[in-house]
């Protein structure tokens, strides 16, 4: 069998010039003084950065082998994969311009079917049969497109699922952030801690990590009851018996009422959750009345997590009230951006790898590797009335993430 190509030099000419990019580096003249001179050798340079990886302490691995209990391994860990796929394919609710907007092109669409003129020419059954055709179609085409959004229930198994699922990702997410936080603001010493959508509690895990000695008070909320249950029981090292040792540790299925003041807050992979954007801004303003210190909103690292993240940060910054007025954090941007534009790198991602599967002595199916690389978006907002200037560097967003992902996060610091 023979294929021929027909085109010419200038089609090809055309077509390698539309995908061609590219790209200056600079590199720090101290370094090329230093390779020279022989003072520096290669291999060592500053741009070698090696790969880490954030595991979970050994105790927390143990507990939750021991909550996993007699559910079949194998089970849990194909349901866990099945959850972290679909929460990595989440969307936030559409609104309802978003779906006027796909119906007005659906039903364009489906008019350009049937000419005026020949629907003119239509006796008055035909034109009532069409109508409740064309009325069928539009619905259905509009189901097809529109992401049908709902919220996760979690039940008792559901919720050991996520605690093996999700756990070792986002303590290693909240680890890297909180330890970079405290290394940032060595005089913050948390005395109360805040966790909306607490989950399993690991924000709590990594909080009494650093902080375990000056937090008096673990507030977490969470609508799911079975959650908190397993968050409790987690602490109690899967004995149901067993003192907790945090101090003054409540659970909650709702915010609280009383205006009480909170040094840190935890918004971490929670805004997925909302029933829309006024639900969101509601909980964000509510949180932020609470906050005497930081809050730090973490979500998945896909597009959609990052627009969520970058709303919410753009809402905080444009309250109005003088006495909510705070700074980000981390991290800190190149205003001159319009946000939310392609070419804008509010669309920030961060790349960590950490321990999965292993925590209940499998591996999970059709993996080589016990490790994998979690992806999520940040914002820190700070209270304080003098922001801290950062260097920032800005990248056009494909050549952004890669960068972050080549790099490991090993000596990049998450505030920059």
């Amino acid at each position: 069998m023979q294929f021929s190509l027909n085109c010419t030099r200038r089609h090809v000419v055309q077509r390698l010039y539309r995908f061609t990019s590219k790209i200056a580096v600079d590199v720090d003249p101290t370094v090329i003084s230093g390779l020279e001179q022989a003072t520096l050798k290669p291999r060592k340079h500053p741009g070698i950065v090696k790969p880490n990886h954030l595991e979970l302490p050994q105790q927390l691995g143990d507990t939750l082998k021991r909550i996993v209990g007699d559910h079949p391994v194998k089970k849990v860990l194909q349901d866990s994969q099945m959850l972290n796929s679909y929460i990595r394919s989440r969307h936030p609710p559409p609104t309802l311009a978003e779906i006027e907007n796909k119906k007005k092109l659906i039903v364009e669409e489906v008019n350009a079917k049937m000419s005026l003129e020949r629907l003119a020419t239509l006796s008055e059954e035909e034109a009532d049969r069409w109508k409740r055709k064309r009325e069928l179609e539009i619905n259905k085409r509009l189901s097809q497109r529109t992401y049908a959004w709902k919220p996760i229930e979690y039940g008792a198994y559901e919720a050991i699922v996520y605690a093996v699922a999700r756990g070792a990702q986002e303590y290693a997410v909240l680890k890297r952030v909180l330890t970079e936080l405290a290394q940032r603001d060595e005089h913050f010493k948390p005395r109360s801690y805040f966790d909306f959508g607490s989950g399993v509690g690991t924000g709590m895990w990594v909080a009494s990590e650093l902080w375990k000695e000056n937090i008096f008070e673990y507030y977490n909320v969470d609508r799911s009851r079975e959650m908190n249950e397993l968050s409790e029981l987690i602490l109690r090292d899967g004995q149901e018996n067993k003192q907790i040792s945090l101090r003054n540790v409540f659970y909650r299925q709702f915010l609280p009422a009383i205006e009480t003041k909170y040094d840190l807050i935890i918004i971490s992979h929670t805004l997925f959750e909302m029933v829309d954007k006024a639900q969101r801004e509601e909980v964000l303003l509510n949180l932020w009345r609470k906050c005497d210190g930081y809050m730090v909103i973490a979500e998945e690292g896909t597009r959609r997590g990052c627009e969520l993240v970058n709303d919410a940060r753009r809402f905080l910054l444009h309250i109005k009230d003088e006495e909510l007025q705070g700074h980000t954090f981390a991290p800190r941007f190149d205003h001159s951006h319009k946000p939310g534009s392609l070419d804008s790198p509010d669309l920030s991602l961060k790349f960590i790898k950490c321990l999965r599967a292993k925590l209940i002595g499998a591996r999970s199916a059709g993996t080589s590797s016990n490790f994998e690389m979690t992806i999520y978006s940040l914002k820190i907002h700070d209270v304080a009335l003098n922001p801290i200037s950062f260097h920032i560097v800005s990248f056009f967003p494909i050549l952004y993430t890669t960068l972050r992902l080549l790099s490991s996060e090993t000596y990049q610091s998450d505030f920059v």
